[in-house]
């Protein structure tokens, strides 16, 4: 071997020791080579953290693991190319999940809440023989109350779990119609009771005792609207105007004042317990904004007030910072989510829109004070729809059908149906996550909609 010879091994050695050094220090920053350009790009990750396990995972075609288990709640995987996917999650017995995702350079796209319906559900009959064409309110343990149309409008209450209908149901109307002649426009549970009652009249609002056969005057007068959060009651009412400063005047200025139009009562918040409502707390005023008195729903979730007004005006305060924001102004629903960090609302055409009450990066991508706007399907037929326990999907009911869908920024929007058939109507229990169905033969079906392992 030449000296000259091995003077052009050892270059290439050297070449090799930097070109292989260079690779690894490249191939350990997250670059790799594309080889359908050609080209050197850096890497991006996906991470999905679902509540099925184990799941397969697939981008494109490609096959990957479930990492999921006892110490990690999801499957990172690492090294993708920067480009358009589509990833796929399946289980034996469930519908496929899917979403068409963009890999960025150096950038992790995060799926977080990755709910698999089961393709088939059991469903559970309860009773027959509910009274009632709709059910009108629903309570935390899964009681119910219904009502039928005639006149008297009827109501019914039917407490939960419900062995035999005979055994469990209240005829409010009947009951109360021996002690009391007031006629109830609307019957709601009292709060934390199940025998006890809320009805509204033209003329208040009255607490309805059918066992101890008694009445109790809550708040005596016009009542707009009335909601109960905890054992807090919440009253809208007609209140008296602001006295005004009796200031002098020119007799010219007067007759112009008397030309004016009267201002609207304003509408005030009358805030009692529900341990002693005779006694109101202290009394609000709305802002400004809510003069007058055309509540369609009104609900306090800490901090914030939402007042939906009857012509479709949608309002949401915030009492800490004293600040108004009007959302919609042909709103139709609205709720606040589980958790309490996302308020929803439904457009008279249908839409379904997320206002942000608190920052959510990494499930949402969204801050504080963004709308997103759902990519849901079918909106115009959507007849009811309710915050799923998680605050990251929604239950929509149409008519014959009950899909679950996402709350998400990433396309397609998974809708699953979790329920088909027809019915008279249908509630949701949100903290037992059951579904209720009222059969048009008065049959009361349940549905469990708690998909985890």
């Amino acid at each position: 071997m030449t000296i000259h010879f091995r003077r052009k091994l050892l270059a290439f050695f050297i070449a090799l020791f930097f070109m292989l050094g260079i690779s690894a220090l490249y191939y350990s920053q997250g670059y790799r080579i594309d080889f359908s350009t050609w080209t050197i790009k850096k890497t991006g990750a996906v991470y999905i953290e679902g509540y099925q396990r184990p799941v397969d995972i697939y981008l494109n075609s490609t096959h990957y693991n479930d990492q999921s288990g006892f110490l990690k709640n999801g499957t990172l995987i690492s090294s993708i190319l920067p480009k358009k996917y589509q990833l796929t999650v399946t289980k034996n017995g469930f519908y496929t999940y899917e979403k068409n995702i963009q890999v960025e350079p150096s950038q992790v796209v995060r799926l977080f809440h990755a709910l698999l319906v089961p393709t088939t559900i059991a469903t559970t009959t309860i009773t027959t023989g509910v009274q009632g064409n709709t059910i009108t309110e629903v309570a935390g343990d899964g009681s119910f109350i219904t009502k039928s149309l005639g006149t008297p409008t009827h109501y019914t209450a039917y407490s939960f779990p419900l062995p035999t209908a005979s055994s469990t149901a209240t005829d409010i109307t009947a009951s109360s119609s021996t002690f009391t002649k007031q006629k109830f426009s609307a019957v709601a549970f009292y709060p934390q009771h199940q025998n006890l009652f809320i009805g509204t009249s033209n003329t208040g609002l009255f607490r309805i005792d059918p066992v101890q056969k008694k009445i109790t005057e809550i708040y005596s007068g016009e009542v707009d609207f009335y909601t109960t959060q905890g054992d807090t009651l919440y009253i809208i009412a007609p209140i008296a105007p602001i006295a005004t400063s009796t200031a002098t005047s020119t007799p010219t200025q007067k007759k112009q004042q008397t030309k004016k139009q009267a201002p609207p009562n304003p509408a005030g918040i009358i805030i009692a317990s529900v341990s002693d409502p005779t006694q109101a707390t202290s009394t609000e005023r709305y802002p400004a904004t809510f003069y007058g008195t055309n509540t369609a729903n009104f609900e306090v979730r800490g901090q914030y007030q939402a007042l939906l007004l009857k012509s479709g005006e949608l309002f949401l305060y915030d009492t800490t910072q004293a600040t108004t924001t009007q959302l919609s102004s042909h709103a139709k629903y609205f709720s606040f989510s589980p958790d309490g960090r996302k308020f929803l609302w439904q457009d008279t055409t249908g839409e379904v829109f997320v206002y942000m009450l608190d920052n959510d990066l990494e499930a949402l991508n969204a801050r504080q004070g963004d709308i997103i706007s759902l990519h849901l399907i079918d909106t115009a037929n959507i007849q009811h729809l309710w915050w799923y326990t998680d605050s990251y999907h929604l239950l929509l009911a149409y008519p014959n059908t009950v899909t679950l869908a996402e709350v998400s920024t990433i396309d397609p929007n998974n809708a699953f149906p979790v329920a088909s058939g027809s019915y008279q109507d249908i509630a949701y229990v949100q903290q037992k996550n059951t579904l209720l169905l009222l059969g048009n033969d008065g049959t009361l079906t349940t549905i469990n909609l708690d998909f985890s392992p």
